[in-house]
């Protein structure tokens, strides 16, 4: 195999990185851009109402080398399913005709779908006028927040005001409903509707912040940014996300 790149990192954190990127992409393929700084991917899923842009930084890899840049496509559900039976250091060889992982004594190799990827050429420009800011308490206050919601309905409302970030549900029969109000973590003002997918993206960063922490540090910062009937866009270092709204008749 004529290698674009090689590299070792925990096969937890290559874990993370890959099922950041199907929970977008839902099994389907994705392209992985080899760069001096890391593995890339921008993703969208199928209805294009979802895309992921995130990095997987050299700095994480404990062998980082790249023999020439380019794009490896990937079939992303595949990975997922051999990856969660690994534990410990793997060894990534990537070239155009195919992905191997090397773990112990067991190599397993990927060769490349026959479907080519969506391609994302230009991030969207939005103004947003709320942001809101959580640290790791504050995370999973907001993402069992979102999980008690959307098991009552299939979209949820986020908002802000007075500095706090309001999630709530109601049934469809408008009988029972769910509010959670995280304090401290809002500026500006803005109330949107996005459908229960936001719980698996907000879970898919949780993941990544942990996973993506330097040495000594718990968890980066989780920024969450939205808009009156904009998409959210749910952030940290080296990712970023982005969810269409739910439009509610009436």
């Amino acid at each position: 195999m004529d290698a674009m790149f090689v590299g070792k990192i925990r096969s937890f954190t290559w874990g993370v990185f890959i099922n950041a990127i199907d929970t977008i992409v839902g099994g389907d393929v994705a392209e992985i851009q080899i760069t001096k700084d890391g593995l890339r991917v921008r993703a969208v899923d199928s209805a294009y109402t979802a895309m992921v842009d995130i990095l997987l930084p050299k700095k994480l890899f404990a062998e980082y080398s790249v023999y020439e840049e380019g794009n490896v496509v990937i079939n992303v559900e595949k990975v997922k399913n051999y990856i969660k039976h690994i534990d410990g250091t793997i060894e990534i060889y990537l070239s155009k005709k195919q992905l191997d992982l090397k773990t112990y004594y067991i190599t397993r190799t990927f060769t490349p779908p026959d479907t080519e990827p969506v391609r994302i050429e230009k991030l969207p420009d939005i103004q947003f006028t709320s942001k809101i800011c959580l640290d790791r308490i504050k995370a999973g206050e907001f993402l069992t927040a979102l999980d008690l919601a959307v098991m009552l309905s299939r979209y949820i409302k986020l908002s802000t005001s007075n500095g706090n970030a309001i999630i709530e549900s109601c049934s469809s029969d408008g009988k029972d409903s769910v509010k959670g109000t995280i304090e401290g973590v809002a500026e500006g003002e803005a109330m949107c509707h996005y459908p229960d997918y936001i719980y698996e993206i907000m879970e898919a960063m949780c993941d990544v912040a942990v996973a993506f922490a330097p040495k000594g540090k718990v968890m980066e910062e989780i920024v969450i940014e939205f808009a009156d009937e904009k998409p959210v866009k749910i952030s940290g270092k080296n990712v970023m996300f982005m969810l269409a709204p739910y439009l509610v008749e009436g």
